[in-house]
């Protein structure tokens, strides 16, 4: 069983995971679109890493890491050619 804290960090990584991949993903198919070098660690978000975190999630460094990691594979993805952003599958104007 987890306790409050262990479970406080968990929602917080998998928060970490989500926002970070969606600013990668968008912030790498930018750079695509206008023909920018591919350099993920330029931008404020991954510089930043923090958006959406909560002092319930404990350790902001903890948090921060979880970001980077996933906005950089967003980055990758979005960069590459993905097509959508993560988690907005049914984005108008998308099928």
């Amino acid at each position: 069983f987890l306790d409050d804290r262990d479970r406080h960090w968990e929602e917080g990584r998998n928060r970490a995971r989500e926002a970070g991949r969606e600013d990668g993903f968008r912030d790498g198919r930018s750079d695509r679109e206008h023909r920018r070098e591919f350099q993920p660690t330029r931008g404020g978000s991954y510089k930043h890493g923090d958006r959406d975190y909560d002092g319930r999630y404990g350790d902001r460094r903890r948090y921060v890491e979880a970001y980077r990691e996933a906005y950089s594979h967003g980055y990758e993805e979005g960069y590459h050619g993905g097509g959508r952003v993560p988690g907005h599958e049914h984005e108008p104007g998308t099928h």
